[in-house]
């Protein structure tokens, strides 16, 4: 499999029997630093436990480089593909999830990936919850690691955001 470097973007070929069911870290070999790959996501991989939500309800797709998933064709949960939403990847993050918000209200973000997020990717998102609810849509979030927790704990974003354990659970919150 060919793998991308998330900070320098070198391209390098990694043998698939190193490549892990749910995440690796991984040292580029340019730029040194290390990075998490995962696995492409397959429809099952999604929505594993999730029998509520069956193949006929949903559907998967790729909306500028981001994995998503439409429920019922009004609910759409956009799995974030950023380590940490920062200072340095901002703009990215802001373009990138315009194009996969614009014809939706129902929105989940699965922050399942997002590791780290400084006080401009709370801003970015604080931004984006604020344009969602303008335009009479709501912004739910799911997945976050424990180290993203506590950053909204401690800045107290945790009041802010509705936050839940997995994608069945905000997506029945809409019901």
């Amino acid at each position: 499999m060919i793998i991308v470097c998330t900070h320098c973007k070198t391209k390098s070929k990694l043998d698939d029997k190193y490549a892990a069911k749910k995440s690796l870290k991984v040292r580029c070999t340019k730029c040194r630093k290390v990075f998490k790959i995962f696995p492409a996501l397959q429809n099952n991989d999604i929505n594993e436990s999730e029998d509520d939500f069956s193949e006929t309800r949903q559907q998967t797709k790729i909306i500028e480089g981001i994995s998503t998933i439409i429920v019922d064709n009004n609910i759409i949960i956009a799995i974030l593909p950023w380590e940490s939403i920062d200072i340095s990847n901002k703009n990215e993050f802001k373009e990138k999830i315009s194009a996969v918000i614009k014809d939706y209200n129902k929105i989940i973000f699965d922050m399942v990936k997002v590791e780290f997020m400084d006080s401009s990717g709370c801003g970015a998102l604080i931004s984006y919850a604020r344009k969602i609810k303008n335009n009479n849509g709501t912004l739910k979030l799911c997945n976050i690691s424990d180290q993203v927790h506590s950053i909204f704990d401690l800045i107290q974003l945790n009041r802010y955001f509705d936050i839940y354990s997995g994608q069945e659970r905000a997506i029945n919150s809409f019901y």
